[in-house]
């Protein structure tokens, strides 16, 4: 799995995706700590900033900017846009959830429609990059307007559109945005899940860091917020995507999941959801490609850590054999991306990513692994 958590909250991407900007890790879960028996804990990084494209700390005052409005252009209730000088028309700025400007008024609803429709306006990317913008102000600090005006789905629906889009600026800050909004609705976002999660994931899989890392970020959020029964049988199928690099992300969803069940006692004793997490994890245990066999032992960890009393001794057996050598199970966190790939880093070391297995003989034991 890629990335290591939001670092820095400002970053310039040149329009490529060359220089790939991170969240800070603040928006995440709660991270509880990670404890690695052969080594150290990774520590977390973060970089200055906060500055917008003219070097200032605030948002820029307004500017008529020839040529409509720059990509950062962040409008206002009234509807209003202040826009960044267009000095460097290549130069995208992505903002933090703690960047976004507050609503200086309650924003009215014909100032939402225009959001709306700006957000739709596939003639003109920069007022879809700025309208992005303005939804998770929105989604930030008057949550309750796109409830109480029956507009949420609405959005839900340009915003994973533009989350697939082949414009990486429109497509990273859309992922930025999705992840918001289950954030702040929870399980309001329930009947999204099915039209979002398999965008998200796709994305998270995409051979472009850029935009995976930024998917990876919002499937935490998805894994976190989003009610088990809705979230489990979409992750299901996504595990039985022929893009390896899909099942991989789909079965560390499988690891968010468990991980959550655990956390509330609910794995002491097998129901069906448990159960279909298990079956999946042991299938995925044997499959042909490596990162996908690793996010199985991720996920494999953290049920056994969590006491789950798994009565079939065929899946007994495999996740037994597929706990990780160095690793304290009673501090791992699956939702930690710097642990996870700790996890994978003491996999490899240990041989495991040259152990196939697709009998019932499960993971072979590996370097002292119990």
């Amino acid at each position: 799995l890629t990335g290591n958590g939001r670092g820095g909250a400002s970053h310039l991407d040149g329009g490529d995706g060359v220089f790939a900007g991170r969240r800070p890790a603040a928006r995440g879960v709660p991270r509880p700590g990670v404890s690695l028996r052969a080594g150290t804990a990774p520590s977390n990084s973060s970089a200055g900033g906060g500055e917008y494209t003219d070097g200032s700390s605030a948002p820029p005052s307004p500017s008529a900017g020839a040529g409509g409005p720059h990509p950062n252009a962040i409008s206002s209730p009234s509807g209003s846009s202040r826009n960044p000088p267009r000095n460097r028309l290549d130069e995208v700025h992505y903002l933090a959830a703690e960047e976004l400007p507050a609503l200086a008024q309650a924003p009215s609803d014909r100032w939402v429609n225009d959001v709306l429709k700006r957000l739709g306006n596939t003639e003109e990317w920069s007022e879809q990059f700025g309208a992005i913008d303005d939804m998770r102000r929105l989604t930030r600090y008057a949550a309750n307007m796109l409830v109480q005006g029956g507009q949420l789905r609405k959005a839900v629906s340009l915003i994973n559109a533009l989350a697939d889009s082949l414009r990486s600026q429109l497509a990273k800050n859309g992922l930025r945005c999705i992840g918001e909004m289950y954030a702040a609705f929870g399980k309001r976002m329930d009947l999204e899940i099915e039209h979002s999660l398999p965008i998200i994931i796709r994305r998270a899989a995409d051979t472009n860091s850029f935009i995976a890392e930024e998917a990876e970020l919002s499937l935490k959020e998805v894994c976190k917020s989003a009610s088990d029964a809705k979230l489990l049988p979409s992750v299901l199928t996504a595990a039985g995507n022929r893009q390896p690099r899909a099942r991989e992300k789909a079965v560390w969803c499988l690891a968010m999941l468990s991980q959550r069940l655990v956390s509330r006692g609910a794995c002491s004793s097998l129901g069906p959801s448990i159960r279909s997490v298990a079956d999946a994890t042991s299938k995925a245990l044997g499959d042909s490609n490596p990162d996908v066999r690793q996010a199985a032992r991720v996920a494999a960890m953290v049920l056994l850590a969590g006491g789950s009393q798994i009565d079939d001794c065929i899946i007994a057996s495999r996740f037994t054999g597929a706990m990780i050598p160095g690793v304290d199970f009673d501090m791992f966190d699956a939702f930690d991306l710097e642990c996870v790939q700790r996890c994978a880093d003491l996999a490899r070391a240990a041989g495991l990513f040259s152990s196939v297995n697709t009998s019932h003989r499960g993971v072979r034991s590996v370097g002292g692994m119990r």
